[in-house]
């Protein structure tokens, strides 16, 4: 804990900052009333970088490490390790933190999701994630809150990752998980689905049409 140096990379949640550090570390600051520092001190804020935590098995939380991608979400986080798997940490509103649980509980450190083990980079939303992964097992793979279609499903809630139909096997080369919406590059073109009052294309001002599955949008109209 202390002064940052040798960042690798930062990103900003809704009341809350991580940053990854060259040691492979995530470092965060900010709001923890919901744990969403991942410092093992849920309630209390922060104004200098925290370690983030997990528990190795033994019952003592120790620094979460071997990081290569992190992510914020409104009050939660989540992180990439070099082994392909995601760690997340703060409230677990509607399965945010992909472990199975079914209930709506803060964690103050690191947990493990489900299901992945192969993962290249996450990006969140408000209360959902996304996580891109290796052509053989589904590409991408999103949990958490379903409403307005931001996970790719039939609108239903998933507490694990799930593959993202219309993605399956598909070259995905980037994914962004924004409010209740998320896009993805795949052959250089975007796809994206979710809620359509917040996607937006350039500074045309042009709302997509809400749909229910990822699709490639049309191109926005001409200005006049």
């Amino acid at each position: 804990d202390g002064p940052l140096s040798d960042i690798e990379s930062i990103d900003m949640g809704g009341y809350h900052v991580c940053a990854l550090t060259s040691e492979g570390h995530a470092r965060c600051w900010g709001y923890n009333i919901e744990g969403g520092l991942g410092d093992g001190n849920l309630g209390t804020n922060s104004n200098v970088a925290r370690k983030v935590l997990y528990d190795p098995g033994d019952g003592t939380p120790v620094a979460l490490g071997n990081l290569v991608d992190v992510a914020t979400g409104y009050t939660t986080s989540c992180a990439v390790d070099g082994n392909g798997e995601v760690w997340c940490w703060g409230n677990d509103y509607q399965g945010l933190l992909g472990n199975g649980d079914q209930d709506t509980q803060s964690y103050d450190i690191a947990q493990k999701v489900l299901y992945l083990n192969d993962v290249l980079e996450v990006d969140m939303g408000n209360y959902h994630a996304c996580a891109l992964r290796s052509v053989d097992k589904g590409n991408l793979a999103c949990w958490g809150y379903g409403q307005n279609y931001r996970i790719g499903s039939d609108g239903n809630t998933w507490h694990h990752p799930r593959v993202v139909e219309g993605f399956s096997n598909t070259s995905v080369e980037a994914v962004s998980a924004h409010y209740d919406s998320t896009c993805v590059v795949v052959n250089g073109d975007m796809s994206c689905f979710g809620n359509a009052e917040h996607l937006w294309v350039d500074e045309t001002e042009y709302i997509w049409d809400f749909l229910q599955n990822p699709y490639l949008p049309p191109p926005p109209p001409e200005n006049p």
